[in-house]
């Protein structure tokens, strides 16, 4: 019984708790549920795989009425968006895969098969920029930006898709890194 009268509170407590065991709970299941069914026709995994992503999608929706969508406060609605992205990620690879264009994906190969050590990177990364490149620093790089774009496109929206822009590429630099270092036969293993 809670000791002060926000009982809210203790509930989100909760969920947040609850949240990355829910994502991997719901991995496991989703795992379980496609091996399953791994024997149906393509058309109607397709057709499962949509009603899926729709109904975690309507929960998202019903959901963000309660919630906000805050990955850092672990929200029940960013969980069910995320689940319904990693569900319509997964089929796409799994088509992806089954059409034989497996190739497609060696560009991120070494995020998968070393993993630890691609987990580890952008800390290295950063420890090593913040120390050997100061320029890269947050001020700096929104005055970049604010040179780089013209002033019709200095809006929120713009930065947004700068952000975006820049964790891809941060991502493939980490990725390609590992890569590297794989070749080199240098690896993290637990």
């Amino acid at each position: 019984i809670p000791r002060q009268p926000h009982i809210i509170n203790d509930l989100m407590g909760i969920a947040r708790i609850g949240s990355t065991t829910v994502l991997t709970l719901g991995g496991v299941l989703f795992s379980l549920l496609i091996v399953k069914y791994s024997q149906l026709a393509v058309r109607k995994m397709v057709i499962y795989l949509i009603t899926l992503i729709g109904v975690v999608l309507i929960a998202a929706v019903v959901s963000h009425q309660f919630w906000i969508v805050s990955k850092l406060g672990a929200t029940p609605t960013w969980v069910l968006y995320c689940t319904a992205i990693i569900i319509g990620t997964y089929g796409l690879l799994h088509w992806a895969v089954a059409k034989g264009k497996a190739k497609w994906f060696n560009i991120i190969k070494a995020g998968g098969t070393a993993t630890l050590s691609c987990y580890v990177m952008p800390y290295l990364l950063q420890s090593v920029f913040h120390r050997y490149v100061p320029i890269l620093t947050q001020d700096n790089y929104y005055k970049f930006i604010d040179f780089i774009l013209p002033q019709s496109m200095q809006t929120d929206t713009a930065y947004m898709y700068s952000g975006l822009i820049k964790c891809f590429v941060w991502a493939l630099l980490c990725i390609w890194l590992t890569a590297l270092l794989e070749r080199y036969k240098i690896k993290l293993k637990i």
